[in-house]
C-alpha cells in the first residue's frame, strides 16, 4: 500500500494475512479491530481503530499475568506490602502480589476473635486486623459490666461496707457496697417501752433498723411526789408519767373514831388533823369506871382519894 498505511504482515510480522484482514484494511470507515496472534507460548492481544492504527504501537499483556490481574493480584512495580503482612505471588506469574494482612496474623499466632466471660481479647495483630494472640481473664471488667455497683470491699465509701448478699459471680473479690446504718440500733419491736421507731435506714441484707425516739407523753406528768390512784399511765423512756399527780399527804384508809380528818381526794385516803370534841389523847374517850381506874374502896380508915366520877368510891393511901 502507502507510505505509512499499516499492513498487517508488516506490522504483526504474523503469517500471511487473510483476505478479510486486507478488506478490513482497506474500509473507509472506522472500524474497531481486535488482532489475536497465535505464538507458540503465549497470546496477545491489541486494541485500535481504523484507520489510525498505522500510528499505533501495541502493547501486548502476556495471558498468565491476564490471569493474575483477574484474581487481584498487582503488579510487583505497583504495590508495596506493609509491615506484618504476607506476600503472595501469583503461580502464573511471580511479578504479581497480593498482600495479605489476614493471614499474617494467622501465621503468628493472633488467631482469636472471641472470649468467654470473664475472659477478654488481648493483644491485638499489630496492624490492626481483628485477630488476638490472648484471652485473659479481667474480673474487674466483668463484673463492672454486669453492674457499676461492684467494686471492691476497700473502695467501698464512709459507712458502708460489703454486702454478702450481693457478690459478684465471676469473682467474689468484688460485691455491692451496702449501708451499714452505723446510727440506726434498733431493729423493728426492739425500741423498747417507753420509745417508738423513727428514722429508718435499710442496712446490709435488706434489714431495715431504726434510730429510738422517746415517747413525749403528751397530757402526762413525772408526778414526783406521787400521783392519782388509778391514773392513766405513760411510759416516757425509762419513766413512767400519770395523767393526774397528787402529793400523797394522807394514808388512812378511814378516819378513825374521835378522830378529825380531812379527805385527800387524789388518794383517796384520810388524813387525821385532831380530836373532836370530848376525845381526849390519841383521840379516844376518856374512861369513867371508877374500880377501872383504881377506885374500888366505899371506906378507907386512913387518906384515900375519892374517884372523880364518883363520890363512893375511894383509893385508900
Amino acid at each position: 500500500g502507502k507510505r505509512g498505511e499499516l499492513r498487517c504482515g508488516d506490522v504483526l510480522q504474523a503469517p500471511k494475512p487473510s483476505s478479510l484482514c486486507k478488506r478490513l484494511l482497506h474500509l473507509s470507515s472506522p472500524l474497531l479491530l481486535l488482532f489475536f496472534i497465535n505464538f507458540p507460548f503465549i497470546s496477545h492481544g491489541a486494541i485500535c481503530f481504523l484507520p489510525d492504527c498505522n500510528d499505533k504501537r501495541f502493547n501486548f499483556v502476556p495471558q498468565e499475568a491476564g490471569i493474575c490481574l483477574a484474581n487481584g493480584y498487582i503488579s510487583v512495580a505497583d504495590l508495596e506490602c506493609p509491615a506484618y503482612s504476607n506476600i503472595e505471588y501469583c503461580l502464573e506469574n511471580s511479578d504479581y502480589i497480593k498482600c495479605d494482612t489476614h493471614q499474617w496474623c494467622l501465621d503468628n499466632g493472633y488467631e482469636l476473635t472471641e472470649c468467654t466471660v470473664p475472659e477478654y481479647l488481648d493483644e491485638q495483630c499489630p496492624n490492626g486486623e481483628f485477630l488476638y494472640m490472648y484471652c485473659t481473664e479481667d474480673f474487674a471488667r466483668a463484673c463492672q459490666e454486669l453492674s457499676t455497683d461492684y467494686v471492691l470491699s476497700t473502695d467501698c465509701p464512709d459507712g458502708y461496707g460489703r454486702d454478702e448478699n450481693e457478690v459478684c459471680p465471676y469473682s467474689d473479690t468484688y460485691a455491692k457496697c451496702c449501708n451499714l446504718c452505723e446510727d440506726f440500733a434498733y431493729l423493728a419491736g426492739e425500741v423498747g417501752e417507753g420509745y417508738h421507731e423513727g428514722e429508718s435506714c435499710t442496712a446490709c441484707g435488706g434489714v431495715l433498723k431504726y434510730k429510738r425516739v422517746i415517747n413525749e407523753c403528751e397530757g402526762y406528768y413525772p408526778c414526783s411526789e406521787g400521783h392519782k390512784n388509778g391514773t392513766r399511765t405513760c411510759r416516757h423512756g425509762e419513766e413512767t408519767w400519770y395523767a393526774e399527780c397528787c402529793a400523797y399527804n394522807c394514808s388512812l384508809d378511814n378516819c378513825p373514831t374521835g378522830t378529825e380528818c380531812v379527805y385527800e381526794t387524789c388518794s383517796d385516803r384520810y388524813c387525821a388533823v385532831g380530836c373532836l370534841v370530848g376525845y381526849e389523847k390519841f383521840c379516844t374517850l376518856p374512861i369513867t369506871d371508877c374500880a377501872s381506874l383504881g377506885y374500888t374502896e366505899t371506906e378507907c380508915l386512913g387518906s384515900k382519894i375519892k374517884c372523880p366520877y364518883d363520890n363512893t368510891k375511894y383509893r385508900c393511901i
